[in-house]
């Protein structure tokens, strides 16, 4: 089963870009001219950034928590890895990386559409520190490494959200 589960999640990945623009295709014609403008940089932005959020779970995240893993076993203990537990374990870190990478595009959204301001955003910074660390040690695995290398990350997006979110709000 294990061929077939990651050709399986392979092939998601790959042909995503082309479901999203088929479901863009038929909800386009149903759409302003403004919206249509306004909302193809954020599809775009947020597939960009779900990629890079699954490329840093998977190359980042993952090897330091599979270490300490491995590294935590007790003396005499051998460590023996199941290709499916594995696969689960890889996939479980990619999509809540990828998941955790859409944090720019959901702050800019609530400042766009207005449902909360700029400063409003600014002024809970410190909560929103308080929320990615916990964020972190909730989808990381139970390492203390593997939460911060996840939760600094969702710090630097919050910000980036800022930047990104017009002014005016």
């Amino acid at each position: 089963m294990v061929p077939l589960q990651l050709s399986f999640i392979c092939a998601l990945l790959l042909c995503a870009p082309y479901l999203l623009y088929q479901i863009w295709m038929f909800v386009k014609p149903g759409l302003y001219k403004y919206e249509r403008a306004n909302i193809i940089p954020v599809i775009f932005l947020s597939c960009v950034l779900f990629y890079l959020g699954i490329l840093f779970g998977t190359l980042i995240v993952s090897p330091i928590a599979l270490n300490f893993f491995t590294n935590s076993a007790p003396n005499g203990v051998t460590v023996m890895l199941d290709i499916a537990s594995y696969l689960d374990f890889l996939v479980t870190i990619a999509v809540a990386s990828g998941i955790a990478f859409q944090i720019p595009v959901i702050t800019s959204l609530l400042i766009r559409f207005k449902i909360v301001s700029k400063q409003q955003l600014a002024a809970k910074r410190r909560h929103m520190i308080v929320l990615a660390f916990v964020l972190g040690m909730l989808l990381a695995p139970p390492d203390v490494i593997s939460q911060i290398l996840l939760a600094l990350p969702m710090w630097g997006l919050f910000e980036l959200g800022l930047l990104l979110a017009p002014s005016k709000n």
